[in-house]
């Protein structure tokens, strides 16, 4: 039997932490996943950021291009198995043999997925005379199956494993990009895929040697496999939808080669979305799991959910300020003054800081609630508003494309959000602390504002994005005093 194998079934030092200090140890676990998670988001914005500064406008468009298509492939075969094998290694930990057969046939129906994977790639590669979408369809290619594997150490709780095959990915990204001064878009996807095939050999690495002959034969029943893998069905579907309404506009760009627009709206998106994905993360593990335990249509939810839009809007509203007021020279400290010109752009998609969060919190509410379809309404709907914008692309001479995407995707999440809050007043009415958000806008508005105008008018660009940043922490300090929760929450 495989190590791998063993652990599943809980016979390698599973039990070694004793019930007194059991509590201490999943603290100090869940710390040091969390940690890893923000370590890594941190590195992947510096590769990021090294991309955008080190590349030509142009070519920093086809990199984007190549990374996006990257992203939706991986979405779209990724089935949510990453999340469904998590579930079932968790569940064979406390079971003889309960899941590890189940393990074997999801990772047989992972790497199957990576045939077709491969096949898009070199199709759309030779349909298009370009080698990028190739190249992409391998990076995700490593990349499902390395987080398949990813999702197996989670499961087991193997901790160390997982934070050193985590930071492991953007590190080795990072590092090929400075180490060998890449400077085209081959170069980036060729040093991401590297990076991915590094952390997947650590990760199988972590494992020990594994027992072939046993990974070609699961035994497993077709109900077995079809449980694990709708676990994450509509998380799933969620995070596909999430990914397309990013991606299809700036793939239609790359694909009719207008990859400076394609460098416009990546670098505008890069801003936008990172407080919204981090904070979509957050809602999943803290908001959802809390909400599954109560009456979903009781006071307890109703309270849970104040108290989430709460916390949520503390974050949120000052980022989505901070970002329309100070564009510009938030891009010139972080991308040069190449990309001036985009600081308009950013202060009309600052919206979707607060609205995305706002849409993950009302979808998850819905799914605690058994309300699936109405959980994917909105998102659909979303999707569907920018497909059809985008049809804008394939008129000559449609020079406001990304400035029409940028409109259109802050209607289309105002849209889904309407949709949503309706569908869950129908299940039992949120309450939805209105004026202590109008209230707190104002504050953060106005001390935003004063920041600037108290600023000499020859002030450099970093001094202003430091006083905005100072200026951030007593906006907190007052945000909290506003939206702090109810006793009941």
């Amino acid at each position: 039997m495989s190590r791998l194998g063993a652990l599943l079934q809980g016979r390698q030092g599973l039990r070694r932490v004793g019930a007194a200090n059991a509590g201490q140890s999943a603290i100090l676990g869940s710390l040091a996943v969390s940690g890893a998670q923000v370590v890594a988001g941190v590195l992947f914005a510096l590769a990021s950021l090294y991309l955008i500064r080190s590349f030509q406008v142009h070519e920093y468009g086809r990199v984007a291009f190549g990374l996006y298509a990257y992203t939706l492939l991986q979405a779209v075969a990724g089935l949510g198995l990453g999340t469904g094998v998590l579930a079932e290694t968790a569940r064979g930990r406390g079971a003889e043999g309960v899941a590890w057969p189940t393990v074997h046939a999801l990772l047989l129906v992972r790497l199957l997925t990576v045939v077709p994977v491969l096949l898009v790639g070199i199709a759309w590669s030779l349909a298009s005379q370009d080698v990028l979408p190739m190249l992409a369809s391998i990076v995700a290619s490593i990349a499902i199956v390395a987080e398949l594997l990813i999702g197996v150490l989670g499961g087991l709780l193997r901790t160390r494993a997982y934070v050193v095959v985590v930071v492991a990915q953007p590190a080795g990204f990072l590092l090929f990009l400075v180490l060998f001064q890449v400077r085209n878009a081959e170069g980036g996807l060729v040093a991401l895929g590297v990076s991915l095939a590094l952390s997947l050999l650590l990760a199988l690495a972590s494992f020990g040697r594994p027992t072939w002959p046993n990974l070609r034969r699961p035994r497993v029943t077709v109900g077995e496999l079809a449980h694990a893998v709708g676990v994450a069905r509509t998380a799933y579907i969620v995070d596909t939808i999430h990914i397309a309404f990013v991606s299809v506009p700036l793939i239609l760009l790359g694909e009719l080669g207008r990859y400076v627009e394609a460098a416009s709206l990546s670098i505008v998106m890069t801003l936008v979305r990172f407080a919204p994905d981090a904070l979509g993360r957050a809602t999943i593990a803290s908001y959802f799991s809390r909400l599954k335990a109560v009456d979903p249509g009781g006071d307890a939810a109703r309270a849970l959910f104040t108290t989430f839009v709460r916390l949520l809007s503390l974050f949120t509203i000052p980022a989505a300020i901070g970002l329309a007021l100070m564009g510009r020279p938030l891009l010139a400290v972080l991308f040069t003054h190449t990309y001036d010109e985009l600081a308009p752009l950013v202060a009309i998609a600052s919206a979707l800081v607060v609205l995305l969060p706002a849409e993950g919190l009302l979808v998850w509410t819905l799914v605690a609630r058994g309300d699936a379809r109405g959980a994917l309404a909105g998102p659909a709907l979303r999707l569907g508003i920018v497909a059809v914008t985008c049809l804008g692309i394939l008129i000559p001479g449609n020079d406001g494309f990304v400035l029409s995407v940028l409109v259109a995707s802050v209607a289309a999440v105002l849209c889904s959000v309407a949709v949503l809050a309706l569908r869950t007043r129908r299940t039992g009415p949120p309450a939805w602390p209105v004026m202590e958000l109008a209230t707190y806008a104002l504050v953060a508005g106005a001390a935003y504002i004063a920041t600037r105008a108290l600023m000499p008018a020859d002030a450099g660009d970093l001094a202003v994005v430091v006083a905005a940043a100072l200026a951030t922490v007593p906006v907190l300090a007052v945000g909290a005093r506003i939206l702090r929760p109810g006793p009941a929450t």
